[in-house]
């Protein structure tokens, strides 16, 4: 029995993320921001003051460097 990946339901969900997330970060991008500088700035809203970097990128479940990346635009 051969099985094609593209038969499988875990590659549509993927590319439907890809697409939504994409047609999100065209929408934000007048603002300056992307879909996953979004989830950080949640994150900052909900918890508020006094959350780490390290929890905030344990809470996105992301490295510590993909965080700084993150971060960085949002500063400036």
């Amino acid at each position: 029995m051969s099985h094609s990946f593209q038969n499988s339901i875990g590659f549509w969900i993927k590319q439907i993320f890809r697409e939504t997330d994409r047609l999100y970060d065209q929408r934000l991008a007048q603002y300056g921001i992307t879909t996953s500088q979004v989830g950080v700035l949640v994150q900052l809203w909900n918890v508020g003051d006094g959350l780490t970097q390290k929890e905030l990128h344990e809470r996105l479940r992301i490295r510590p460097a993909s965080l700084t990346n993150l971060l960085d635009p949002l500063v400036k």
